[in-house]
């Protein structure tokens, strides 16, 4: 990500190819985080490559994973039915 100091002349200028459904994403990504597009896909990759480093035992990913779960709202996601946890 861009850091405070970090002058223009620091940044490379790169043209890349991105599908019109993955850039509407990014978009929408983006308006919802009110920021750029360029600084949404910026924070996207610097964070994909944080994740590598990662340590996390299954028990704590769960957690998260739990967590995630609980706040997504199946109705936006257009899944068309209903999902219910496994007992």
């Amino acid at each position: 990500m861009r850091l405070e100091n970090e002058k223009f002349g620091d940044l490379n200028h790169t043209g890349v190819r991105i599908p019109t459904e993955l850039k509407a994403k990014i978009k929408a990504a983006a308006k919802q985080n009110q920021q750029s597009m360029n600084a949404e896909i910026i924070k996207r990759l610097d964070a994909s490559f944080s994740y590598n480093n990662i340590e996390i035992t299954d028990e704590e990913l769960l957690v998260v994973l739990a967590e995630r779960f609980k706040n997504i709202n199946l109705r936006e996601m257009k899944l068309g039915k209903r999902i219910t946890p496994a007992k």
